[in-house]
């Protein structure tokens, strides 16, 4: 992070040194003393922490700070993880390192972007794969059966064109998770 946004991040939370301390570690240009920092974020934090989170989230290019970053969001369940997750599994070359991203959705309501998720089983790594059907057999029960049609079809048209074999299998299963939480 450049010395401006740091400046401003200084300015914007309280002025209290331990949180000028973790702040510091947050925005340092050490991997190390980023993942400590994250992993040190306590739930008293969650307001001053959860921007600053969010946005290491999405814009790092090193997987441990972002997964590392995911993990502490979705630890103190912050809802405002799910559409950054959804956006950074758009971009098809971190699907395979997206694992732990779709992992750290789990306790949270991931509903809206089962499209997303439903690309990642023909597109992802097998790791990103079995996260996802792991969120595809526990979807939340309030989920809008149109959300899921629309996960269904894409993945009805993935499994016609794929040709791995066991992709083909994790695909098929897919579907019928789905299908079963149709009403």
């Amino acid at each position: 992070m450049n010395v401006g946004f740091s400046f401003l991040l200084f300015t914007l939370w309280p002025d209290t040194v331990q949180r000028a301390v973790s702040k510091q570690r947050l925005t340092s240009q050490d991997k190390n003393t980023v993942l400590a920092a994250v992993k040190d974020i306590k739930v008293e934090q969650k307001v001053e922490a959860t921007p600053l989170l969010l946005d290491i989230l999405a814009s790092t290019q090193d997987a441990s700070i972002r997964n590392a970053s995911a993990m502490a969001l979705s630890d103190l369940h912050v809802i405002e993880l799910v559409p950054v997750v959804s956006k950074l599994l758009q971009d098809e070359s971190l699907l395979s390192c997206a694992g732990t991203l779709i992992y750290a959705l789990r306790h949270l309501d991931y509903s809206s972007i089962l499209s997303e998720l439903a690309r990642v089983v023909d597109k992802g790594s097998y790791e990103a794969t079995l996260m996802v059907l792991m969120l595809f057999e526990d979807l939340p029960t309030h989920t809008d059966n149109y959300k899921i049609l629309l996960a269904l079809d894409i993945l009805k048209r993935d499994f016609s064109s794929q040709e791995d074999k066991i992709k083909r299998s994790y695909i098929k299963k897919a579907i019928r998770v789905l299908e079963e939480h149709i009403s």
